[in-house]
């Protein structure tokens, strides 16, 4: 994502802060998006707001002896895939502020697994955002950084 300011009517002040400004606006930005993908998980939903595909049937029996949710699949057995969804620091190049989510450990490849479909599962794109989580990443963003300017 590229963020681009043009025009000379922004205050001297705002322009020294602003990688600062950006970073901590992408910060509050995609650790909101997290929190969107967690809660679109757990509601059934991958990346295309489609809902998953259904456990196999081993899975769905042990889940309803478990007493956990079967019904539509949430890729919720222990909670730490969803839980070790994290917000990296902002990086900052000459032009470009870049952010990453990630997933961190052995968790990751559980997330890699159901993300492509490898082995055994079958694909549920989670790890990702949706046309309108997108727009409120990017909304988001363009508030904060109004704020700031307007504050400067």
């Amino acid at each position: 994502m590229t963020i681009k300011i043009t025009g000379s009517l922004i205050k001297e002040a705002f322009v020294s802060n602003l990688f600062q400004e950006i970073q901590k606006a992408m910060f509050k930005a995609a650790s909101d998006a997290t929190l969107d993908i967690h809660n679109r998980t757990l509601a059934g939903k991958d990346k295309n707001n489609q809902t998953f595909k259904e456990y196999a049937e081993v899975t769905k029996a042990q889940k309803i002896a478990e007493h956990k949710q079967s019904d539509p699949p949430n890729l919720k057995q222990t909670g730490l895939m969803l839980g070790g969804i994290q917000v990296g620091r902002p990086k900052q190049s000459v032009r470009r502020v870049t952010i990453d989510i990630f997933i961190t450990g052995d968790q990751a490849d559980k997330a890699r697994g159901h993300q492509f479909g490898i082995g055994r599962l079958p694909k549920r794109e989670f790890f990702g955002l949706t046309t309108k989580e997108k727009e409120t990443f990017r909304s988001t963003l363009e508030k904060l950084i109004d704020l700031k300017k307007a504050n400067s």
